[in-house]
């Protein structure tokens, strides 16, 4: 062959010193998995190291989340216990005064779902003891 005489020598000694040269860096490849293992056996103490502090932030996020949760829970329960007082407090200086602008002088948005329901049982009660009446231009107070 043309490279093996370029080379000087025959093809098979070519071949053999190519066989020899693939053998070497193997044997250096081979030589490498013991570094091999001792990276891979120091990432999976990092991904164990990880994973602890990846639960410990979980664990920490919901007991935030549960905090919060609470808190929003108490000012939703203030605002329940504080909503008859106001809403009485409300209709006695406004009166008469619509479902909206009712909510608005009480300080709670059209889309606060819970707010408007407790509003309106408390008005239901309110109505039912005889202290206002729904008129067409909204409640008025009688008391």
């Amino acid at each position: 062959m043309v490279w093996a005489k370029k080379k000087g020598g025959t093809t098979s000694s070519y071949f053999m010193s190519f066989i020899r040269e693939a053998m070497a860096q193997e044997d250096a490849n081979n030589r490498r998995p013991g570094k091999t293992a001792k990276e891979l056996e120091a990432m999976r103490i990092r991904i164990g190291v990880l994973e602890s502090e990846l639960r410990e932030k979980n664990t920490l996020i919901a007991q935030l989340q549960a905090e919060k949760e609470r808190m929003v829970l108490e000012d939703k329960a203030q605002d329940l216990v504080e909503l008859p007082a106001r809403l009485i407090k409300v209709l006695q200086e406004n009166s008469p005064v619509g479902d909206k602008m009712l909510l608005m002088l009480l300080g709670f948005g059209p889309d606060d779902i819970e707010m408007r329901d407790a509003l309106t049982k408390q008005l239901e009660i309110l109505e039912g003891n005889g202290m206002l009446r729904r008129g067409r231009n909204g409640w008025s107070w009688i008391k």
